[in-house]
Formats: C-alpha cells, sequence, structure tokens
C-alpha cells in the first residue's frame, strides 16, 4: 500500500491496543480451557464442573483471536494512546475490597463500596450516575445471589 501516489511510502498497518488485548484475552482462555479439562465436563444436558468454565474460556479465546485479526486488519496507531494509572489501581483494589468486607459490612454496603471504589478510575463519572450505578447494583446483587440463589450472604452487618 503507498501514501499519495508514492510507491515508496509504506503505510504499516495493526492496531496495538487490540492486538494485546486480543493477547491477554486468548492467553486468558487458552489457560482457562487447559485448567477446565482437568475436570469432569459432564454431558449437554448435565454439564460437570468443567463444562461451563470450558465453555467461557472458549468465548474469551474466540473474543481474543477476534481482536488480534481486527487489530491486524486496522489502520496502524502510534503507541498505545493514554492510560489511566488510577484505574490500573483502583479496578483491583475494589475487588479486594469486596473480598476482605463482603462479611463484616453485608452484601448490600459492601457492592456499594465496590462500585464506588470502582467508579473513581473514570474521572468522568459525576456523583449522580455513580449513586444510581450504586443503587441498581446493590438492588441486583441482593436479588440474584440472596434472593434469586439463595447464597448465605447477609445482606447488612449483623
Amino acid at each position: 500500500m503507498s501514501v499519495d501516489g508514492n510507491p515508496f511510502v509504506r503505510v504499516r498497518r495493526g492496531e496495538i491496543k487490540k492486538i494485546i488485548t486480543g493477547v491477554i484475552f486468548a492467553g486468558f482462555g487458552i489457560t482457562g480451557i487447559l485448567m477446565s479439562l482437568g475436570y469432569n465436563l459432564g454431558t449437554p444436558t448435565r454439564v460437570g464442573p468443567g463444562g461451563f468454565p470450558l465453555l467461557l474460556s472458549i468465548i474469551l479465546t474466540g473474543l481474543g483471536i477476534a481482536n488480534i485479526v481486527i487489530g491486524t486488519l486496522s489502520a496502524y496507531e502510534t503507541g498505545l494512546g493514554s492510560w489511566r494509572p488510577r484505574a490500573i489501581y483502583l479496578i483491583p483494589l475494589s475487588v479486594i475490597f469486596f473480598g476482605v468486607a463482603v462479611r463484616p459490612l453485608g452484601l448490600v454496603f459492601t457492592i456499594i463500596g465496590t462500585t464506588v471504589i470502582a467508579c473513581l478510575a473514570n474521572p468522568k463519572l459525576n456523583l449522580i450516575e455513580i449513586a444510581i450505578m450504586c443503587v441498581v447494583l446493590a438492588a441486583f446483587g441482593a436479588g440474584l445471589f440472596v434472593y434469586g440463589l439463595n447464597l448465605p450472604f447477609s445482606l447488612f452487618p449483623d
């Protein structure tokens, strides 16, 4: 491919962010596939403990391969773009917070705290949006995990 009719100037192809994302997805997917094969897969009507993780890992691997292909076929972008260091720290911190706080604070307050910590990673969110997300996710989490799946979570602190 040439630029402005000059056959000696070549256009580079490949969007590096999509390629890196695809490699990460495919890597986690392949790891999940290999790990799930160590469990009983069951049958299509009675899925074993390895069946559902295998299905999710296959989907994740497929998404990774699709990202690699799309990134390779896209026009070249310079570098990785802008990084948000806050997101790199706050998203894992929110997961750690959930694991540590779910027993002492109860599910509702833990989901609210996790949501607030994760939302701080995005400076574009305002307080009203964060509050709406907290209410919706806390209600959904309580409804799904406590009432829908009957998991032994306490909703509020004891």
